[in-house]
């Protein structure tokens, strides 16, 4: 018995009749039952976009699945080939790599089946219509919203000091509307800065309808930047030029304060200069001694000390700053990661992994070899079969130098490319890793210093989990914060079991 899988997408919560969730699965299971299909299962990915692969983890799931299994075949089983993909070179890839490994789609809507002759070529033509009608329905909406913001009509969504109706249109909230005047009120008349508003805000102000709302200093510039406030309705793509037209709302501050709240944004806007050299590589793993929450950089206001704040602090005004010393707090995790590293279970461990990955990357370089020596020979033939033609005056001294020099240099270079492939494979053949693990962990220090910002993260991230900090007292209310504890992604026992 063929086994199938069905796949049910709707593109928003309301649909037609014929394209909701319980048709396409009564539709699905129907026409596996009419197909004499076992069906295994159905992936259900509600309601979402379907112009990628990337914003659909249901389908991921079903082509992981799918593509995994190489035993039998399986047939994926839609109501309509939009459902599947809209995205023509996207479908085609897809469909390319379901054919390599023996499986097939099925649309009900369309009658099609891949397992019969010439039904590619009318997915192509179909997929063709469904790219172009998604592509018209982006520019028909877009224009709508373009022009109903040109009218003043609100687009929807949600904006901090209104309510919106079914109809799209905007009501002030006033219980909402204070806390937006009191935010243009300390921002342009006692020129509060961003972090001391939040944190005001965090300390004196809970939402009656949203008890967890938490004020930072980016929700802060969203209001303060925004002109539907002063009555305007704002269109136009983030990062390109936005216009502002006279919205049909009522505003809740006045013109006259939008544009001093603007005028006073563009005199405090500036690019911040980075003084301090070196990179934060601790930043998110150092955790704060009260909250808990990740600690940032920070650096005094002369830039001559450099130090890890609390987050919640630095973006809220919550907690306390609880100040780490940079300079100690990685000097601390690097010597007790060096100390750590030079574990002989962790250097097994290690050798064990770099020779297994190259052992991996070694194999596509002995395919190529293959390949290009195989290209050789057949080069080597085309030369002779050429001299064959030319002693049999087939063509003449013209044409036997013209394709013997394309020969030759089509030759030159499979040469080279041989034995660029032939010296890396020597290499990582003599390639000692056990010596290559030891100089590394013997000098990590160095080593680690040596990486790029984003790698010295990405090679944490595999070993620490995160970082407690402790603050310990110096007499007479001093204080110090230090590293507590390293808490690791691995324990030596664990390595040990691994390697044993």
């Amino acid at each position: 018995m063929k086994k199938a899988v069905g796949y049910l997408r709707v593109s928003t919560d309301i649909q037609l009749d014929g394209y909701s969730i319980p048709k396409q699965d009564r539709e699905v299971r129907r026409h596996c039952e009419y197909a004499n299909f076992e069906l295994l299962k159905i992936y259900n990915e509600g309601s979402g976009s379907g112009s990628s692969i990337k914003e659909r983890p249901e389908f991921r799931q079903l082509l992981h699945d799918v593509l995994s299994n190489e035993k039998e075949s399986i047939y994926i089983v839609v109501w309509k080939l939009d459902r599947f993909a809209r995205n023509l070179k996207e479908a085609m890839v897809l469909l390319d790599e379901i054919h390599k490994k023996g499986h097939y789609l099925v649309s009900i809507s369309e009658g099609i089946n891949t397992e019969t002759e010439g039904s590619i070529l009318l997915l192509q033509v179909l997929f063709a219509m469904a790219e172009n009608e998604r592509r018209n329905i982006l520019f028909h909406c877009k224009n709508g919203m373009r022009e109903r913001a040109e009218k003043g009509l609100f687009n929807g969504g949600r904006v901090f000091g209104y309510s919106s109706t079914p109809a799209k249109k905007l009501q002030i909230n006033e219980h909402e509307a204070k806390i937006v005047r009191f935010i243009f009120d300390r921002y342009v008349v006692d020129g509060w800065g961003y972090k001391k508003i939040a944190s005001y805000l965090n300390n004196h102000y809970t939402s009656d309808e949203d008890n967890s709302r938490s004020w930072s200093i980016f929700s802060i510039k969203s209001i303060v930047t925004n002109p539907i406030y002063a009555g305007f309705i704002r269109w136009g793509e983030k990062g390109k030029e936005r216009k502002i037209y006279k919205g049909q709302h009522h505003a809740i501050i006045s013109e006259e304060q939008w544009f001093k709240a603007q005028s006073s944004y563009s005199e405090r806007s500036y690019q911040p200069v980075k003084i301090h050299k070196g990179s934060y590589f601790l930043s998110g793993f150092l955790k704060c001694p009260e909250c808990n929450s990740s600690m940032v950089q920070h650096k005094s206001s002369g830039g001559k000390y450099l130090y890890y704040q609390c987050s919640q602090n630095k973006n809220k005004g919550l907690c306390k700053a609880n100040l780490i010393n940079k300079n100690d707090a990685e000097q601390k995790v690097l010597t007790e990661l060096s100390s750590k590293l030079k574990a002989t279970e962790i250097r097994t461990f290690l050798s064990s992994k770099l020779s297994s990955q190259l052992k991996l990357d070694i194999q596509p370089k002995h395919e190529q070899f293959k390949f290009f020596k195989k290209r050789l020979k057949e080069l080597q033939t085309n030369k002779k079969q050429l001299f064959d033609l030319y002693y049999k005056q087939i063509i003449d001294e013209d044409a036997l130098s013209d394709q013997l020099s394309h020969l030759q240099n089509s030759e030159k270079d499979i040469n080279d490319k041989l034995k660029r492939v032939e010296s890396s494979i020597e290499l990582e053949n003599n390639l000692n890793v056990g010596l290559i693990v030891n100089n590394i962990l013997d000098n990590f220090e160095q080593f680690f210093q040596s990486l790029d910002d984003i790698k010295k993260k990405e090679l944490l991230k595999e070993i620490i989990q995160d970082i407690q900090v402790t603050t310990v007292p110096l007499g007479k209310k001093r204080v110090k914060r230090v590293v507590n504890q390293i808490n690791y992604n691995f324990e030596i026992n664990s390595i040990s079991k691994l390697v044993s």
